[in-house]
Parts: structure tokens; C-alpha cells; sequence
């Protein structure tokens, strides 16, 4: 593969001024010559192609856990759309989402996350800033990208729709992702067999590839999609170490360290939680190793935590059972606390959602009513399995 820097008359341009350019030609742009586009991959011209590769289809999420330790019927569930790999020649990729064009300009607008992209935000391939790769490059950026459970739930399942389609190519193609983003990125994908060295960062102008594979987002009415995907991410993690037998483990997945959306009374919900369970392990992800968050996850009795993207390790379970903690006074039909639930589900895992009744502040912090969440607690105790008594 080759990939350059920018062949223009800007040879040295920082990323700055790279995004300021695009970000200028965008703006005239918009106003001079609405975009054409293709909404329809049906409709994609030769040399390009489109081919179906997975139906659209739904699904009824068996609630009875939650419905049961609520005493009220929560019904689950959701659709997801047909699903197309596109494969494209010589097509330009800009901005960091990586907006997708065919050679003549045309915008590719086949996916859900782009029916509410405005014009104006639109970045356009200036192809005399471009840079260009060689050979087959899989997509693998776009909206949300910088997110690890946006990634987890949505982009990596475009690359496991995409393997038999990629097969053909061994171990040839290179995966695109976003500037910036490939360190952290990697340590998921080596999981799949994408090694760093095939893992290309993308820029926030012009890339040029000679074959680029293109599978959109896959999800519909959920945030989620086609359960058979995350079963097979799951197989995926849980290799190797991580298949040991569990050793009963209460995990506490908290948002002390995050900018917003924490717990305010965490400590004493913690205290709680030890007040059931016993001993509770208090897990912040950006500390622990994706290898550990793997194993202490697959072999969890328990794990619990305030909504957030830490309650992706859902994604590692195998056993036990998740509470997802969110705040409001109803239960949402839909959202990622919802997703977190109906995947936990999906995966033979015992799950459901605990409502605090209560609101969040400007930064989205909240609280969750200690004698309320004690109440809860245990009762789910008396639910669960007591844990393993072996040596």
C-alpha cells in the first residue's frame, strides 16, 4: 500500500489548515452546488457494485427478568434494515467521518446516520489535496467514531457483516479508521485478526482509494443490530484466556472519571451494593487493560453501573447478570440503556434497568436515591444465584 501526503500545491499542510480548507470549500460549496447523490445503493453506477448481505429482519427480546422483577409487563425489541456492502474504485474519502464519494463527485448517502447530516457540514474531496491509497481498504469511521461503545455497537459490526466478503482478499486489505483514533481502535481489532500494521488513520482532508469496501451503519429502530453480530463479537473477545470458568466476581462499572454524566452518589451506592453482594470491585475502563476488562467481564457474577459507554462490557459477558442504572422517572423504550439490556439479553445474560426517579443537572450528573436503590438491591439479591463457594 501507498499513502502519501497531500499531492497539491499544499504539500506541507498541518491538519489545521487541511480542515480550515475543506471546511471553506464546504461552506461555498453548499451555497453554490447542492451535492449529487446517491440514496439508493441499487443505483450505483459500474465499475461499482452493491450486493445485500444481510435481510432486513426483527426481533422479539424475551424480557422476562426485568418485567419480573419490576411485576409489570416491559415489552423489547426491534428491526434493522437490509444491510449492503458497496465496493467502489478509485472513490474519495473525506474528513474524519469519511464521507464517501464516487470518482465523479457523487455523494454515497446509504446510511441512517447521514439522513440528518446538513449540507453545509457536508466535506467535500478536494482531489488536489488528496492523498491516495493503493489496493482494498474496509471503511470503518464515521458518525460517533471517537466513542468507544459507538464503535463497539455500531462500526465494528460493519466489519463482522463484511467477512465473508473480505475473505477473498486474506489478509491484503487495510481497515480505515479515524485520524487520531487508530492506538485505542487496534487493541479491539487485533481481536478480529486486523494486526496495526494493515490499520490506516484517515485525515480530516482528501483520501483517494483505489478499491474502497463500504458496508453502512447497520442498526434500524434500536441503536442496535442483527444479534447474530454481536454473538460473534463476543466469541471474538472471549478466546483464548478469557474462556476460564468465572469466579463470581461483583463488578461495579463507574463514571467517577468521566466529564459529565456521574453518578454523584456513587460512593454510597457502592456501599450499598457491599451491603448485598459483599466484596464489589469498582472498575474505571480507561484504567484497566482491554485484556483484563475482558476477563473480569466473561467471568462476572455481576456487573452493575450508571449509564454510559463503560456498560459495553456487556460485550464480554458469558454469565451472571447486568443492572443498568439510568435516571428519569419512566423507563425509555428505546436508548442505549434499553441496547445495553436487549444485547445483555441476546447473549444469555440476565439483564435489566433500574429508574432513579430523578433528574440531571447542566453537565447531565444525577443521583439515585439510596434507600430506593438498598430496596432493589436486595431483592436482586434474592433473584441471583449465590455466588460460587469453590476454593
Amino acid at each position: 500500500m501507498k499513502a502519501g501526503g497531500a499531492q497539491s500545491w499544499l504539500p506541507r499542510a498541518g491538519r489545521k489548515t487541511t480542515r480550515l480548507v475543506h471546511d471553506a470549500y464546504a461552506s461555498v460549496m453548499a451555497w453554490l452546488s447542492p451535492p449529487r447523490m446517491i440514496e439508493d445503493p441499487a443505483l450505483i453506477p459500474p465499475p461499482g457494485k452493491a450486493v445485500k448481505i444481510d435481510p432486513a429482519d426483527g426481533i422479539t427480546v424475551e424480557n422476562g427478568f426485568e418485567s419480573g422483577f419490576h411485576g409489570i409487563d416491559i415489552a423489547a425489541g426491534f428491526t434493522w434494515p437490509d444491510l449492503w456492502l458497496v465496493e467502489l474504485q478509485e472513490a474519495f474519502v473525506a474528513g474524519d467521518q469519511g464521507q464517501v464519494f464516487l470518482e465523479d463527485g457523487t455523494f454515497l448517502s446509504i446510511c441512517p446516520s447521514l439522513k440528518r447530516l446538513p449540507i453545509r457540514k457536508l466535506r467535500r474531496p478536494l482531489s488536489l489535496l488528496s492523498r491516495r491509497i493503493e489496493g482494498v481498504c474496509f471503511h470503518l469511521t464515521g458518525v460517533d467514531h471517537e466513542n468507544h461503545g459507538h464503535f463497539l455497537f455500531q462500526h465494528l459490526p460493519r466489519l463482522l457483516a463484511a467477512r465473508e466478503q473480505l475473505r477473498e482478499h486474506g489478509d491484503t486489505f487495510k481497515v480505515l479508521v479515524a485520524p487520531g483514533h487508530k492506538k485505542w481502535q487496534t487493541r479491539y481489532l487485533t481481536y478480529f485478526g486486523i494486526s496495526g500494521d494493515r490499520i490506516v488513520e484517515l485525515s480530516a482532508g482528501t483520501t483517494r482509494v483505489e478499491r474502497l469496501i463500504y458496508v453502512p451503519l447497520p442498526y434500524g429502530s434500536s441503536y442496535i443490530c442483527n444479534p447474530r453480530l454481536y454473538r460473534e463479537m463476543r466469541d471474538g473477545f472471549c478466546g483464548g484466556k478469557a474462556a476460564a470458568s468465572g469466579d463470581g466476581e461483583v463488578l461495579f462499572i463507574s463514571r467517577k472519571d468521566a466529564p459529565d454524566r456521574r453518578l454523584t452518589n456513587e460512593a454510597e451506592i457502592i456501599g450499598i451494593c457491599e451491603e448485598a453482594f459483599g466484596k464489589v470491585a469498582v472498575v474505571m475502563l480507561g484504567k484497566l487493560p482491554l485484556d483484563e476488562q475482558i476477563r473480569r467481564s466473561s467471568q462476572a457474577r455481576l456487573v452493575i453501573g450508571p449509564q454510559g459507554q463503560g456498560l459495553s462490557v456487556v460485550l464480554f459477558m458469558r454469565q451472571g447478570a447486568l443492572v443498568v442504572m439510568e435516571h428519569g422517572d419512566r423507563f425509555r423504550p428505546l436508548g442505549w440503556c434499553r441496547a445495553f439490556c436487549d444485547t445483555g439479553i441476546m447473549l444469555g445474560v440476565s439483564s435489566l434497568r433500574l429508574v432513579s426517579g430523578t433528574g440531571a443537572d447542566e453537565q447531565r450528573c444525577w443521583s439515585y436515591p439510596p434507600e430506593r436503590f438498598r430496596e432493589e438491591m436486595l431483592r436482586l439479591r434474592d433473584l441471583l444465584p449465590p455466588p460460587s463457594t469453590a476454593p
